[in-house]
């Protein structure tokens, strides 16, 4: 994290001391909601991530940067809280562990990413699951608990999209059935993904 490529974006001045106090030197200030265009001009020459007060504010400058800057991983401080009064174990048990929105991943197929965007807000909250077909048709909806019983039955299926756990049940079976692709609001603990089949959280994409 202290490497030279590497540059934490924070909101204030206040923040980049405090990052400092923590041994964090490679910090720039945004200084506001608006994304400085020399920020902007940064994207592809260093590796740029953010971390941001656990506030309204912080959520109004992670929506400029996701615009701005598109997906750069970003760090939150806890809810109700800034950055600048974090103490220095909070900021390296922060930083050190996983974004509150973590990098699109590369290998998902653009056309199935969209896909899985406009069928997420139809099933976020309720427990439902949604399997599509290679050609990304919806062939089946229903609910998450009825999913492990009925996909022995959808032979075209090759992407799930669930508002649940991916359990290694689950991507165990789908990947025996032929399956490519499980996204899923959250994976299990340790799970072990095989080859051939790919997991993914709705915040590893963008969404929830």
């Amino acid at each position: 994290m202290n490497s030279s490529d590497t540059i934490i974006l924070v909101e204030g001045r206040a923040d980049v001391i405090n990052l400092q106090r923590a041994g964090y030197y490679n910090t720039l200030a945004l200084n506001g909601v608006k994304v400085p265009e020399s920020v902007v001009q940064l994207k592809g020459k260093k590796n740029l991530i953010a971390f941001l007060d656990g506030d309204r504010g912080g959520d109004l400058i992670q929506k400029e940067l996701e615009q701005m800057l598109g997906d750069i991983p970003i760090y939150r401080a806890p809810a109700g809280r800034e950055v600048e009064e974090l103490t220095p174990a909070e900021i390296k048990s922060i930083l050190e562990g996983k974004p509150a929105k973590e990098v699109v991943l590369p290998e998902i197929d653009a056309s199935l990413l969209e896909k899985i965007k406009s069928i997420y807000p139809s099933i976020k909250e309720t427990l439902e699951a949604v399997v599509l077909d290679k050609d990304l048709n919806e062939i089946a909806r229903l609910p998450i608990n009825e999913l492990m019983s009925a996909l022995d039955k959808l032979s075209e299926g090759k992407h799930i999209i669930l508002d649940g756990i991916a359990t290694q049940r689950l991507v165990d079976s789908a990947k025996n059935l032929g399956f490519v692709t499980i996204v899923a609001f959250k994976q299990a603990e340790g799970i072990n993904v095989p080859e051939g089949i790919k997991v993914y959280t709705f915040s590893q994409l963008g969404l929830g």
